[in-house]
């Protein structure tokens, strides 16, 4: 009988293992491999990036190619691992955070205005900021005010990083973008 590593070689190459590992999926977990495999594809990519997989060092690399800058993270990384948040339980608690107190049109309006989402784009698009006000943050994050400035800041508790953003923001930045791609 194969051992289970040999039959998740076999379904999945070692590229596409190699993006499992680098946002935490599980290579038995066939629903969030499709996240991964969305991740390998040309379009995932923003633009002027190319990626090209190294089978020696069983890694990805990624060069931008206008400055020759090379990295072995995914370049929408941050998407990725919101995408993975929302797919394992954040979207659930989003809705539950709106039904319990859905957003203003006020607090929708800031939003939309802070992702750069114009009132006369596709409600479809509109929408991410509507996400965004209800949206959870991820298990072992908190949330503080910068007693220096003032101003609101994340904790990872786990890791000590500390963003001046909501740790979700590339994820919903890229989803409107995705959007206003797919309506274009």
């Amino acid at each position: 009988m194969a051992s289970v590593s040999s039959s998740i070689s076999k379904k999945y190459g070692p590229d596409l293992l190699a993006l499992a590992k680098q946002i935490g999926v599980d290579p038995r977990d066939t629903r969030l491999m499709l996240l991964v495999e969305d991740m390998s594809r040309h379009e995932s990519m923003p633009s002027r990036w190319v990626a090209k997989y190294e089978p020696a060092q069983k890694r990805w690399a990624y060069t931008h190619t206008p400055t020759g800058e090379v990295t072995y993270l995914h370049p929408c990384i941050d998407y990725y691992r919101g995408a993975l948040f929302m797919d394992t339980g954040g979207y659930r608690q989003l809705l539950k955070n709106m039904e319990a107190r859905p957003p203003t049109d006020d607090e929708i309006s800031r939003m939309n205005q802070y992702y750069g989402i114009h009132e006369d784009e596709d409600m479809y698009i509109q929408e991410v900021g509507q996400l965004a006000c209800a949206t959870p943050l991820p298990e072992g994050w908190v949330e503080f005010e910068d007693k220096a400035t003032g101003n609101i800041m994340y904790r990872d508790n786990r890791t000590a990083v500390e963003l001046d953003e909501h740790p979700l923001d590339s994820y919903f930045r890229e989803l409107r973008d995705r959007r206003r791609r797919e309506l274009a």
